[in-house]
């Protein structure tokens, strides 16, 4: 027997791969010619069905017969007669000699398992029959194919792959051979669509081409880019600077622009912390405008240092760009003095060594002007912030917590008093210190400070807010709005200020001294904290619209000369308000609920005025008026007789009572 015409079929040579070898093609056709002889000298007997066949047994023995029609496929073959004529039975013994056969897909399997049949049985030797089959609708992905029930064989393409999604489009004719448990197809498919796709791709982008308003370029333009035109409609032609160009290993390309700079163009500035980036910091600030910090962990091992005026420093975010420093007494980031316009946002600092007394995350060293620091955290420092005089500068968003002394220090230098920061949401929560502190030095005549507002503080293990100043420099005109002091360590607002016109507005202060607090929330709770402590060392303080909540100690004790306390609530505490030292006290509509002491005053039974303020509980006398109480008396008309401060009225005429003319006793 010749090669199987699969054989003879696969690729020839290199130079020409659709040439099988003529030798091969003459021994199989001969080969064929030969058994159609040997069929025809012997009678050549075909039968349409193998039940006429098996009706006539008039045959002598090793007659062959072709049945070639009936409806069940596999009976169809070359058969050889068994015994003598009259007698015996038929036995297949081949496949017919087709080399060629149609199969159908009607649609009874699905798209990745075609279901085919053809009306004569496949061959059983592989790649004895070229099998031609219409594709019913487009695969999703790698398919088989069954014949005639049989075993599912996987469809290769030419070249032996899987065939991938859309490979077989629904309308499509393909053929190919049975070899093995796979169906190989003769040809790539994909090709005459491949290129029809690729033609239609490469009009689509010459179509695009043509829309977009390209300028006319030359050799003068090298090393130049495309930047969009500013009303869109097109581009130009634009260099930028190789200076401007920046590869790092960690930061394979950064392109910065016109006064945005980064800090890699300057030195190693390694965004997994690995390598120091101080110098590189410091560099790019005093070189650029603007420095684009990127995202990253960055190691600062002694400082980063902004030494000029209209810098603006940006990091990626606050939990994206972290500056961590592994110098114990320096300042992470240090904001030289006398500067103006200078910006730092959307970053964290923080340290991996224990800091020294005095080390800040951000230090900024006094008589900074116009500044702005803002969407910043500040972790692991002895001082979160440690921020000096200014004229007039702004806190915005700020983070400060975890820190081994105060959160935020405020202090003046003894060149300058002003220490106006403007607050604009600030939580500084869980430091070992105080929250915020703001302590006077000696030099200036006072100590000034901005408006407050959004401020919070929570678990500090100090006081939440202490304001300390001193005999010649006082602290004055403390703002505080719309904040939350809550859970401290001891008073919640602490002011010995030697200074006036502090205001407290809608602030809510609660269980001062009842927690753990500290940075690590491991330090018990005292016991002790007022809502607000006043020092005999203040001249005024005013609380509105305020609610103070069982703190340890009570709500507002006060020393202060003049204490002002209007429609606040006093709730849940054993002392609501303590005026001591004499000083005066003014109380309008104010509310205590639960508090068993709603007021105590001590040495100043003339100066307390209150008016309309209520109680829950029932007593009217005392310490505990609930009525509207004028110590001082009254004096009406131009009666002078009398002592009006021993609480006396004095009524000219007009003295009324249930609407008759009253006469005076």
């Amino acid at each position: 027997m010749p090669e199987l015409m699969n054989t003879i079929m696969a690729d020839g040579p290199s130079s020409s791969p659709q040439q099988p070898v003529k030798a091969l093609l003459r021994a199989w056709g001969t080969w064929v010619e030969g058994i159609i002889t040997a069929f025809l000298s012997n009678g050549g007997l075909i039968y349409d069905t193998k039940a006429h066949m098996d009706a006539d047994l008039a045959h002598g023995a090793n007659s062959s017969a072709w049945v070639v029609g009936d409806a069940t496929v596999a009976n169809n073959g070359i058969y050889r007669k068994l015994g003598a004529s009259g007698a015996g039975s038929w036995t297949r013994v081949a496949d017919l000699p087709y080399s060629f056969i149609a199969a159908t897909d009607a649609g009874a399997g699905t798209a990745n398992a075609i279901v085919a049949t053809t009306s004569i049985p496949l061959p059983s030797a592989n790649g004895a029959a070229l099998i031609s089959l219409n594709i019913f609708e487009n695969n999703a992905g790698p398919a088989t194919v069954s014949f005639n029930g049989g075993a599912a064989l996987i469809i290769k393409t030419n070249a032996g792959n899987d065939v991938q999604a859309n490979y077989l489009v629904a309308g499509m004719i393909v053929a190919g051979y049975v070899s093995g448990s796979t169906f190989r197809l003769i040809s790539e498919i994909g090709t005459a669509a491949d290129r029809a796709a690729a033609e239609a791709a490469a009009a689509a982008a010459a179509a695009s081409a043509a829309s977009i308003n390209l300028p006319a370029i030359s050799a003068a333009d090298a090393d130049k880019v495309l930047i969009i035109k500013p009303d869109g409609s097109g581009y130009i032609a634009d260099k930028i600077a190789a200076a401007n160009v920046v590869a790092t290993a960690t930061d394979p390309l950064r392109i910065t622009i016109g006064n945005v700079t980064n800090p890699a163009r300057f030195g190693t500035w390694d965004k997994t912390g690995a390598v120091d980036g101080s110098a590189a910091f410091t560099a790019a600030v005093a070189s650029n405008k603007f420095v684009e910090l990127g995202d990253g962990d960055f190691k600062i091992s002694t400082k980063a240092v902004i030494a000029n005026s209209q810098r603006r420093v940006i990091g990626a975010g606050k939990a994206i760009t972290r500056l961590i420093s592994s110098h114990a007494s320096n300042h992470v980031i240090e904001i030289a003095a006398g500067l103006s316009d200078v910006i730092v946002e959307d970053l964290t600092t923080t340290r991996i060594v224990a800091p020294s007394v005095g080390a800040a995350g951000i230090g900024a060293l006094g008589q900074l002007s116009g500044s702005c620091i803002r969407r910043v955290s500040s972790f692991a420092s002895y001082y979160g912030m440690l921020l000096l005089s200014t004229g007039y500068s702004q806190l915005q968003d700020i983070f400060l917590s975890n820190n081994t002394g105060d959160g935020l220090r405020i202090q003046n230098t003894a060149a300058s008093g002003p220490c106006q920061w403007y607050i604009d949401g600030l939580l500084s929560q869980a430091n070992d210190g105080i929250g915020i502190r703001v302590q006077s030095v000696a030099g200036p005549a006072g100590l000034l400070l901005g408006d407050w507002r959004g401020v919070r503080t929570f678990a500090n293990s100090s006081f939440g807010i202490a304001l300390q100043g001193l005999v010649g420099t006082p602290v004055y005109g403390m703002r505080l709005h719309e904040s939350f002091l809550g859970t401290d360590g001891n008073t919640e607002l602490y002011l010995d200020t030697y200074g006036y016109g502090h205001k407290i507005h809608d602030v809510f202060m609660e269980i001062a001294g009842t927690g753990l607090t500290g940075s690590a929330l491991t330090t018990p709770a005292s016991g002790v904290g007022w809502g607000i402590l006043g020092t005999a060392h203040n001249d005024d303080i005013r609380a509105t619209d305020c609610t103070i909540s069982g703190c340890s100690s009570g709500g507002f004790y006060s020393e202060a000369t003049l204490t002002r306390v209007a429609t606040t609530l006093f709730k849940s505490m054993g002392t609501g308000v303590n005026i001591a030292d004499g000083g005066k006290y003014r109380e309008n509509g104010c509310d205590f609920v639960s508090v068993t002491t709603p007021r105590t005053f001590v040495a100043n039974p003339y100066n307390a005025h209150i008016v309309g303020s209520g109680s829950s509980l029932a007593s009217t006398t005392g310490a505990n008026p609930n009525a509207t109480r004028i110590p001082a008396g009254v004096t009406i008309g131009v009666a002078t007789a009398g002592d009006p401060l021993a609480g006396g009225m004095n009524v000219a005429a007009g003295l009324w009572k249930n609407n008759t003319a009253y006469a005076n006793p």
